[in-house]
């Protein structure tokens, strides 16, 4: 749900609560998966979950919550990339930076770019408001991470 609206989320965090608000102790259970709401493909007239993977990944930045794994996934399926990627993330004063870091040679910027706009519509909005600065680097070596995706989050925490 979203909390603001009240309205179903497209995609959020599975999180298991008390039925009612009023006369019952809120029990709230939070899963750790990604999921979004889908058609039941059963003769119930009912909507049902599908999982979209786990949130341990999940990286808030520029007022969004954005996913590795998506954007690995996403960026993966660009021409030329090679399935590596690394996402690094600083401060440039009080802005949120992402440094999306792709390996292979040829890869488009603007392609990558597009993949993540595509992957998540309120990027643009939050460059523009200045909430996120957007950096993408192409054809770097990333040959020595074991995994296709590495998360590097230099913030400082308080």
């Amino acid at each position: 749900m979203d909390p603001a609206s009240g309205e179903p989320a497209d995609e959020g965090e599975l999180v298991f609560t008390t039925l009612h608000r009023e006369a019952m102790p809120l029990v709230r259970y939070r899963s750790g998966d990604r999921a979004r709401r889908a058609d039941c493909h059963c003769w119930l007239p009912f909507r049902s979950i599908q999982l979209l993977g786990r949130t341990d990944d999940m990286i808030v930045a520029g007022d969004m919550n954005l996913y590795g794994q998506v954007i690995a996934g996403r960026v993966a399926q660009v021409p030329q990339a090679t399935g590596r990627v690394e996402l690094v993330l600083d401060k440039v004063e009080l802005t949120d930076r992402l440094q999306l870091r792709v390996e292979g040679a040829g890869v488009d910027p603007s392609a990558v770019r597009q993949t993540l706009y595509d992957a998540y519509p309120e990027t643009p909005v939050n460059i523009r408001a200045g909430n996120l600065i957007l950096e993408i680097e192409t054809g770097v070596d990333l040959g020595d991470q074991i995994k296709s995706l590495t998360i590097v989050d230099r913030r400082v925490r308080s």
